[in-house]
């Protein structure tokens, strides 16, 4: 066998190895989603590619906060919401705030100024599972409107990590 063929086969292996680690990562840690709604504006926005991890909970739990994709059964279908209850919360709505355990939740770091949010029950978190709104409240479908309010943990498929801005939508 000549050096250079060796020196190919080589080449050859490791390419194959890199391919197959790059597959794993991908199947396995990342996912990539197309943002094809309206419900998580303003963070994120129709035309969006978003990057996410597939391990982040599988050694601990949702909080409160985090942007997670879940598969709803009720729905026959994958969304995108944002973390708003965990196992023991009461969630409540007055005058267009959100309450958390009587507390008023601030949410100046993801919603626009003045957004309100209307809800007319209280909602306990049982175990094992999250509660969820949508960023843009006044069309997003989330637990305020499911028949089964709770997100199963067990649902939920990654965890948002970052969005790429869509290079089809201009900003000025």
């Amino acid at each position: 066998m000549s050096r250079n063929t060796s020196l190919g086969k080589k080449v050859l292996i490791q390419c194959v190895i890199y391919i197959g680690l790059i597959l794993l990562v991908f199947h396995y840690v990342i996912n990539i989603n197309y943002i094809a709604s309206a419900s998580m504006e303003p963070t994120l926005i129709v035309g969006d590619i978003e990057i996410s991890n597939k391990m982040s909970y599988a050694t601990s739990n949702p909080k409160r906060g985090d942007i997670i994709s879940f598969y709803s059964r009720e729905l026959n279908q994958t969304m995108g919401k944002r973390v708003i209850g965990v196992a023991g919360d009461e969630i409540s709505f007055k005058d267009g705030n959100v309450y958390i355990n009587g507390q008023i939740l601030d949410e100046s770091d993801y919603l626009y100024k003045g957004t309100k949010t209307y809800g007319d029950q209280v909602y306990n978190v049982p175990e094992g599972c999250v509660f969820v709104l949508g960023d843009n409240r006044s069309v997003s479908r989330d637990s305020r409107g499911f028949d089964n309010p709770y997100i199963n943990i067990s649902d939920i498929k990654d965890r948002h990590i970052f969005s790429i801005k869509s290079i089809f939508r201009l900003h000025l």
